[in-house]
């Protein structure tokens, strides 16, 4: 009797709602500015949709502007965060015996990656030292975004490389070696974001430091 797990072409597919990555404003500074590095080529069988969205902050003066960003920051994240990005993932594979191993055939992978930023809208009446210190302070607060949705977007190709590099003598433990893999994946960029949002504590400030 054949067993059903080992027909080819098997198609299974997986959701991962990952945990949303904060920009906080004193307690938590986020990183160091990166600028706006091109994002990691994604592999075949990879969409991503992405988005950007921002909530509003007054002011013409650092202490007008620092009053209305936490007002304003705590009204649209809760308490704590100025910047948030949040992310999806979900893949599915197909798997079939292929002559002596059984192999992951197709990999499809779906990212959804939105950041949330605050958008200055009084530049126009602030003095141009002020228009300065934002236009600093938003770019290292954008670039700390950009970096979590940069490991977003290497987590999945390491998804797609990883997977099609199983082989397995039965189709039998294949979808045990599929979860293996991905959750030691997901470990290590957890662990990566985490580490970057330590080393970026108390980095970015407003008004920006010198």
């Amino acid at each position: 009797m054949t067993d059903p797990v080992a027909r080819p072409n098997v198609a299974l597919k997986c959701l991962m709602a990952l945990l949303p990555a904060s920009l906080f404003l004193f307690q938590m500074g986020c990183g160091q500015s990166r600028g706006a590095r091109a994002l990691p080529p994604l592999p075949a069988g990879v969409t991503a949709e992405v988005s950007e969205v921002s909530y509003i902050v007054r002011g013409a003066t650092v202490p007008e502007i620092r009053l209305s960003l936490r007002t304003a920051a705590t009204a649209a994240l809760g308490s704590g965060p100025v910047g948030l990005h949040r992310a999806r993932l979900s893949y599915s594979y197909r798997y079939g015996q292929q002559d002596v191993y059984c192999e992951v055939t197709d990999v499809t992978i779906e990212l959804e990656s939105a950041i949330q930023v605050p958008q200055w809208t009084e530049r126009g009446t602030a003095d141009f030292r002020v228009v300065a210190m934002w236009d600093r302070y938003i770019r290292a607060v954008r670039a700390h975004e950009y970096t979590h949705r940069e490991h977003l977007y290497r987590r999945a190709r390491d998804f797609s490389q990883e997977l099609y590099r199983i082989k397995t003598p039965t189709c039998a433990s294949m979808q045990s070696r599929v979860r293996s893999t991905t959750l030691h994946i997901n470990d290590r960029y957890s662990q990566l974001s985490e580490e970057f949002d330590e080393e970026s504590r108390g980095t970015i400030t407003w008004p920006p430091n010198e």
